[in-house]
């Protein structure tokens, strides 16, 4: 069952649960009955995962928001010092790549810190990490090794990977946001179609046809991103990329690919709120039909008058929502 909520004009949706066991509390071993004290009381770490053909550095104004948003939003209890290792540490808030290898076998990812709590990576095929070729579950792997626990928030392509993480190694991820994602395509026809559509693609990059400017620009310019402003493209971060690493993501890591995990979902514990513009319909029903198929630990969130880049539309909205449900 969803119960409705409306908050800031987003059509908000709940999985229902009875009023003596809220799950977003309980993750959080608070007794508190008001959802907006379910914070975390310990030092956050979160887990910024971005989609096919951006990068690290294009989550950066959204970033920015949401270290915003945190900070406006009181937390349950005062920050403790972690003694939790941490891994990345030593980056500092001017994005310099750190590259960290868990073992020499492990091929490394560029990550990068945006602030004191919030981290991003370049996944395998895109910016620094352009040269790494990786399908779903190792780049899941990988992702979960290079920052250990934390929250992990992913869009499209990312959310994607972050999904497989919570799957494969539960116990690394607190919470979980998916913004604008599927948990595969289930039609096996359709997914062969998909990821032959994908493969001449890759192979079209790899050829030089087109070059990679005009390769961005037919991209964005797919009615899935049809709302969204010229600004807000990130054209300049997306050129980054190099054609052989989308290509590879393309391969590796394309929703054809991907095996359908649908009938996984109910196995997800930790508090999952999925994120949909209202004008991507079909992005709507898959957050819609995901949450119904998590349980009680499942929200979502439809922001208004947006498509698929919700986010990038929205940020100051959608860090605002994230930072009173962490």
């Amino acid at each position: 069952m969803l119960v409705y909520h409306e908050r800031h004009d987003v059509i908000r949706y709940k999985g229902h649960h009875s009023a003596s066991k809220n799950p977003w509390l309980s993750q959080r071993g608070t007794n508190s009955t008001k959802e907006s004290s379910a914070k975390i009381t310990h030092t956050l770490k979160i887990i910024l995962v971005h989609g096919f053909t951006q990068n690290a550095e294009s989550m950066s104004p959204f970033a920015n928001e949401l270290e915003i948003a945190l900070k406006a939003v009181p937390m349950s209890a005062p920050l403790s010092n972690s003694h939790e290792e941490d891994p990345v540490a030593s980056l500092t808030p001017q994005l310099e790549p750190l590259h960290i290898t868990a073992s020499t076998s492990t091929p490394s990812l560029a990550l990068y810190r945006f602030s004191p709590s919030i981290y991003g990576i370049d996944l395998p095929g895109h910016g620094m990490s352009s040269s790494i070729e990786t399908g779903p579950w190792e780049t899941a792997r990988l992702l979960g090794e290079a920052f250990g626990r934390g929250i992990y928030i992913g869009y499209s392509m990312g959310a994607r990977i972050c999904l497989h993480l919570a799957l494969s190694y539960p116990e690394l991820v607190e919470a979980l946001v998916l913004i604008s994602a599927s948990a595969g395509i289930e039609n096996d026809n359709v997914r062969q179609a998909r990821k032959s559509s994908d493969d001449e693609m890759a192979k079209a990059l790899d050829e030089g046809r087109p070059d990679l400017a005009t390769f961005l620009e037919r991209w964005t310019e797919q009615p899935l991103f049809s709302t969204l402003p010229d600004h807000a493209k990130m054209t300049e971060q997306r050129m980054a990329n190099t054609p052989s690493g989308l290509a590879s993501s393309l391969r590796l890591c394309g929703a054809g690919v991907c095996d359908p995990l649908w009938n996984q979902l109910g196995a997800l514990k930790m508090p999952v709120h999925c994120f949909a513009g209202t004008l991507d319909s079909r992005y709507t029903y898959y957050a819609l039909r995901m949450a119904r198929l998590i349980g009680a630990n499942a929200t979502v969130s439809l922001i208004p008058s947006t498509g698929h880049a919700c986010y990038m539309e929205r940020p100051k909205l959608v860090s605002s929502l994230i930072s009173n449900l962490i």
